[in-house]
């Protein structure tokens, strides 16, 4: 009954755009990647992401959707067979609500992997007018299904997201902007995927924050024989989540390894040369030489923070807008 009523919903949102289209002529643009990253030294973690289509297609002022498809090639067996990636959105944005300047948009993803099958639905309330210097300070509910491909797991999520954007500096060749993010979460789950208290005890809920702080930083390097250069730097905190419980630090077998813990936390550091030539006015090729140094998941209260391996992701890819 819940995906008939969110594909209800899409069908209304996409025939209430087919009308508003006729007389507006459709833009839109698409994308492939390849994207190889290496072994985290020690750690077998080496696989290909090939991005099959990446873009958009803006059929109405108003009226939006995104697509992306993903195929991951595993090097190695134990990280288990070659998985797919799909999702698409459909956006509407509803302008400004009433006499304000809040800007209200609708938002339908729809996501499935060789994992689950997820569905889900945010309003977004954008407050950056009320905001100085803020291009984003989105509000936004969340109401979310998501079931595993073998129907024996459900699970249904409802929260609330605070999404935020601050450019700092954009003069000459140098940008740099912050991003910060919220999400509150209650989550419900069943099936035998249960969540494990300190004690073995089980349950059928939690309640968790998870806190994202991203910076980004590109320096243009210039152009030499029509390809631009640019160095950029990405720092995060992605994410930092605090849960309700504690949990136990156990192996594939469930044996207890570790302490018990409330939080968790990964830090990253991406550094990136990359390089962009312009085929024509519409088309591009990209790419970038770059490497990650990012400590591996590491448990807030009682973990090794330190534990930061390095890993090299280098891509290239294409790009068009019609």
């Amino acid at each position: 009954m819940k995906r008939l009523l969110i594909a209800l919903g899409a069908l209304t949102m996409v025939g209430t755009a087919v009308a508003a289209a006729e007389e507006f002529r459709p833009t839109g643009s698409i994308k492939q990647e390849v994207r190889w990253y290496s072994d985290k030294e020690d750690i077998d973690s080496e696989h290909i992401r090939f991005t099959l289509a990446e873009g958009g297609v803006r059929f109405t002022e108003n009226f939006y959707i995104d697509y992306r498809v993903r195929d991951y090639i595993r090097n190695h067996s134990d990280e288990g067979s070659n998985t797919k990636d799909m999702r698409t959105r459909l956006y509407y944005d509803h302008g400004y609500l009433g006499d304000t300047q809040i800007d209200v948009r609708q938002r339908l993803e729809v996501r499935s992997t060789q994992s689950y099958n997820r569905f889900s639905y945010t309003p977004e309330f954008n407050f950056a007018e009320y905001v100085p210097g803020f291009s984003t300070f989105k509000v936004r509910p969340v109401a979310r299904y998501q079931d595993d491909n073998n129907g024996n797991t459900t699970l249904v999520r409802t929260g609330a997201d605070l999404l935020t954007y601050l450019p700092v500096y954009s003069e000459g060749n140098i940008d740099f902007g912050v991003e910060f993010n919220t999400y509150f979460r209650y989550d419900e789950t069943k099936g035998p995927n249960r969540y494990y208290t300190s004690g073995g005890s089980q349950k059928d809920s939690q309640t968790a924050v998870d806190i994202e702080l991203y910076t980004y930083f590109t320096y243009d390097l210039g152009t030499w024989n029509g390809v631009n250069f640019a160095f950029y730097h990405e720092l995060g905190v992605d994410p930092y989540t605090f849960y309700d419980r504690k949990i136990d630090v156990t192996d594939a077998d469930g044996n207890r390894t570790g302490d018990s813990y409330d939080s968790d936390l990964y830090l990253y550091n991406d550094f990136e040369i990359q390089f962009s030539y312009n085929v024509n006015d519409s088309t591009s090729i990209y790419g970038a030489l770059a490497v990650e140094f990012a400590n591996q998941q590491a448990y807030g209260n009682d973990g090794d923070t330190g534990n930061y391996k390095w890993q090299a992701y280098p891509y290239i890819g294409w790009r068009t807008k019609f």
